[in-house]
């Protein structure tokens, strides 16, 4: 997807892609103005538009770079971390945007560090810090429904990794997948991830043994009990592990799955791709893990789904937004 970010909200796909670039003093190219268009769910159709500057912070997720941008579980507000502006220490903008009418709802500035943004479905939630952890940082909470209303802070304890429609997520560890190991070998940390109060920072739930941690207040754990494989080990086929939706509270087996986000019309879905594929021609396709997909229930299909991709390529300065229907078949 190159250096846009696609994401799903009830109204329709949002896009948000650089448009303009501007050197550093190092040499790197910036993105200097960001794009956002808002499509129809039914027709694809733009249904708004807005450019930016300066652009929106990228992020580097796994090996891809995106934007840095994330929406609210109801999927009504989007918010954009903008580019640092001016003398050290920069002034780092945060705005929140209506996913349905790309009106500007609220605007937030700050001098510290920004760690961590989220959206509840009525507050901003932002982590900020003099370090760059959040040890002796804050998590404060600006609400959406008045604007001018002052945050509420309290000390951070952990990386704040999301939101729920009325909890913040934080984790102990910074990376979104502390344990990759049963895909490419590397070495397993579990981590473990708490929902807090978003005024109090009291916290209300915790989850151990977590993999893996999502878009959407979305994460991937081990079953309680469950031995940690060794890497690369067959045994992660077998190993009995679950996707918890942290605002729904669904729970899904994943079981011999591995899980990736998809945008579909009207929000996102989570694929779940087999971990084992036949050793040989032979082997029956009754034998095998179909492939499948689950939403914000936990329900597992699979039926045909919709899903929306979107290419920006800067070195060709062409864009591309794909609707096309998955089949879901043992045979591919």
């Amino acid at each position: 997807m190159g250096d846009a970010s696609l994401m799903g909200t009830p109204h329709g796909p949002i896009v948000v892609a650089p448009e303009e670039y501007r050197s550093s003093a190092d040499g790197q190219e910036l993105p200097e103005v960001a794009t956002i268009y808002a499509l129809d769910a039914d027709t694809g159709e733009l249904r708004w538009q807005r450019s930016i500057q300066p652009a929106a912070l990228t992020f580097t997720w796994g090996s891809t770079t995106s934007i840095r941008a994330v929406t609210s579980p109801d999927g009504e507000y989007l918010a954009l971390a903008l580019q640092p502006q001016g003398l050290q220490p920069p002034v780092q903008t945060v705005v929140v945007l209506s996913s349905g009418t790309g009106e500007v709802v609220r605007s937030v500035e700050t001098r510290e560090n920004l760690l961590g943004l989220a959206l509840t479905d009525d507050a901003l939630v932002v982590q900020t810090s003099s370090t760059h952890h959040p040890e002796g940082g804050s998590v404060s909470l600006y609400p959406l429904a008045s604007p001018k209303d002052a945050a509420s802070a309290w000390p951070s304890t952990g990386w704040l990794v999301g939101a729920t429609s009325q909890g913040v997520i934080q984790s102990a560890t910074r990376q979104w997948e502390p344990c990759t190991a049963a895909f490419s070998g590397d070495e397993c940390f579990l981590s473990i991830v708490t929902i807090s109060d978003p005024v109090t920072g009291q916290v209300q739930q915790t989850f151990d043994r977590v993999t893996l941690i999502l878009p959407s207040g979305v994460i991937e754990r081990l079953a309680d009990d469950q031995m940690v494989p060794p890497p690369n080990d067959p045994a992660w086929i077998t190993a009995r592990r679950e996707l918890v939706n942290l605002d729904t509270g669904a729970t899904t087996d994943i079981t011999g799955y591995r899980v990736s986000r998809a945008v579909a019309p009207t929000g996102n879905i989570w694929l779940l791709s087999p971990l084992a594929t036949a050793p040989d021609p032979d082997t029956p396709v009754s034998d095998l893990l179909p492939p499948a997909w689950t939403g914000p229930d936990g329900t597992v299909s699979t039926d045909p789904v919709e899903t929306i991709e979107f290419d920006h390529e800067r070195q060709e300065d062409t864009t591309a937004l794909t609707r096309t229907t998955m089949t879901m078949s043992a045979e591919g």
